[in-house]
């Protein structure tokens, strides 16, 4: 890479700075549970506030057997079909999904998030919990501020363009073929 080289901590503090402000600033309406299924086969995850956001509690699968891992996905589809949004509050749920659900609840206690090389691309981009109550809600679960960033590509991705793989404090994992 030629040039002077770049100030990835002061970038990163920007874009957390600026990501934080967002989830803060954000007018969230808390939602409306039908519904509720959960039992005690599944993880309960919930604060106050989640809970009043949430209308109870958020569920997670629990893992089988103590050394074996679980799996949890959240996958967001608009109505039209559309999986593919910069800004997941555009397919449908405002920013109830956008902060809650997306930036929240589906990463609170996530261990990794991955995200193609397609969203993590030359970007600036971590994904992780921003909202106070969430970030929280992470620590008294015992886990580092941010999940690991895993990163899944056929054809590779440069390095040194990204955000995620040039601030030490973030765990990064790529998954390849290339």
């Amino acid at each position: 890479m030629s040039g002077p080289p770049r100030d990835w901590r002061a970038r990163f503090e920007a874009f957390a700075a600026r990501k934080t402000a967002e989830a803060e600033a954000a007018a969230i309406a808390p939602l409306a549970t039908d519904l509720d299924r959960g039992d005690e086969s599944l993880a309960v995850i919930a604060n106050d506030w989640t809970r009043r956001m949430f209308d109870g509690p958020f569920y997670a699968s629990r893992a089988p057997a103590a050394d074996l891992p679980s799996t949890n996905l959240v996958f967001v589809q608009s109505r039209e079909g559309n999986t593919v949004a910069k800004d997941p509050s555009t397919l449908g749920g405002g920013e109830a999904d956008k902060h809650l659900i997306y930036e929240g609840l589906s990463r609170v206690a996530a261990d990794a998030v991955l995200g193609g090389a397609g969203t993590i691309r030359g970007g600036d981009i971590v994904l992780s919990v921003w909202r106070r109550e969430l970030v929280d809600l992470r620590a008294a679960l015992g886990l580092p501020r941010h999940p690991a960033q895993i990163v899944a590509t056929l054809q590779g991705i440069p390095l040194d363009e990204g955000l995620i793989f040039n601030v030490p404090d973030l765990r990064v994992v790529v998954i390849t073929i290339a």
